[in-house]
């Protein structure tokens, strides 16, 4: 790997970025969103009442322009993510809590809260707003409800599009008040053709119990390819094994999505996977490393080795490990997001740097051999 360039994109000592995610415009010019909040008097916090979609406009190493994803929407905005569905639209999403005083906890015994500040911070669904213009202007968010109703999940991951159908992977922690059975985490794929219908495609994992030790499962993301004529797809998952550090499954299908292997681990210590096609059928798959030394890294896949997607999980652990960045100051760090210029690759992520203790988004630049 040589790099050419990096950058820090965005910093603000008063604010906290995270969860960047980038989408080509043009040559030199793209579009990078991520999540931005007030910082907390006495630390940087993930969850926050008044967080905000940001997305920005990038021409070479610079933000030109900025604004808010979904200003409309009143809830609190997590981790806005970028997808091109066709040359002209974009869809940018994110992940809504809205937040509650402490003595109503008892109302959402059912759902996925968090308790924050003697407040209830409820999951409240996915806000999606759309670009038809290349992203110069956005829709106003709709927010994604399942037909029977359902909307307290997250997604983090990457959407795919096969044919005229959208797939899209989200999360949420499954509560009971059954005491015969242990509240889990979800993961399903949600699919839709027009950005404004969902439906539940399929489940793709939850908790299991292996051997009296827990393996939990979040924070899906997909990839598909066409191999032999057939729509392959491929989701990286989250995963945490007795609450240790986390790593990453895969599960594939080989039926667009309608059905999915059971998750296999990898010997990936990151999270989560971001993928990228690159040149000579190639997959780069990037992701966070919260271990020492903290930072980005990276494996390549070439496709046509894959003989048989049943021993995916093989070909991963015998891929090399690229360092992107191992400069991180500490764990919180990492998400990249990546693209092709031309021949170059742009990453981004967050994190800080050096002496600093400010939370910044970094762009980096590089090819690879």
């Amino acid at each position: 790997m040589k790099i050419l360039d990096e950058t820090i994109l965005y910093e603000n000592k008063n604010f906290y970025p995270a969860f960047p995610s980038i989408i080509g415009l043009e040559k030199n010019k793209y579009l990078v969103s991520f999540r931005l909040a007030p910082k907390s008097e006495k630390n940087y916090s993930h969850l926050h009442s008044l967080s905000k979609a940001i997305v920005s406009t990038v021409y070479k190493n610079k933000i030109v322009n900025m604004f808010e994803l979904g200003e409309d929407d009143s809830a609190a905005k997590q981790d806005p993510q970028l997808f091109r569905a066709d040359d002209k639209t974009i869809l940018g999403y994110y992940f809504r809590y809205s937040f509650h005083p402490i003595n109503e906890k008892n109302l959402f015994k059912d759902y996925t809260f968090i308790e924050y500040n003697n407040s209830i911070a409820l999951l409240d669904g996915i806000g999606l707003c759309v670009s038809s213009d290349n992203g110069k202007t956005f829709s106003k968010p709709n927010i994604i409800k399942l037909k029977n109703g359902m909307k307290n999940f997250a997604i983090r991951g990457n959407m795919i599009k096969i044919e005229n159908e959208i797939l899209a992977p989200i999360y949420a922690y499954k509560k009971t008040s059954n005491k015969n059975k242990k509240d889990k985490y979800q993961c399903y794929i949600i699919s839709s053709k027009d950005f404004i219908n969902w439906e539940m495609k399929t489940l793709l994992c939850e908790t299991e119990i292996n051997k009296n030790k827990k393996i939990e499962y979040f924070e899906p993301s997909l990839i598909s390819y066409k191999n032999n004529n057939k729509n392959n797809i491929i989701a990286f998952i989250r995963t945490h094994f007795n609450n240790e550090y986390g790593y990453t499954s895969v599960a594939y299908s080989t039926d667009n999505g309608k059905t999915f292997s059971k998750p296999e681990a990898t010997n990936i210590k990151g999270y989560p996977l971001n993928p990228l096609f690159l040149k000579d059928d190639k997959i780069l798959l990037t992701y966070g490393y919260r271990l020492k030394p903290y930072g980005i890294r990276a494996r390549i896949l070439k496709l046509s080795e894959i003989k048989n997607i049943n021993n995916i999980v093989e070909y991963i652990d015998n891929s090399s490990e690229i360092i992107i960045d191992d400069k991180m100051k500490n764990a919180d760090c990492g998400y990249p997001s990546c693209i092709n210029d031309n021949d170059n690759i742009i990453c981004v992520y967050y994190g800080c740097n050096g002496k600093s203790a400010i939370r910044k988004i970094f762009m980096k630049k590089f090819i690879l051999y």
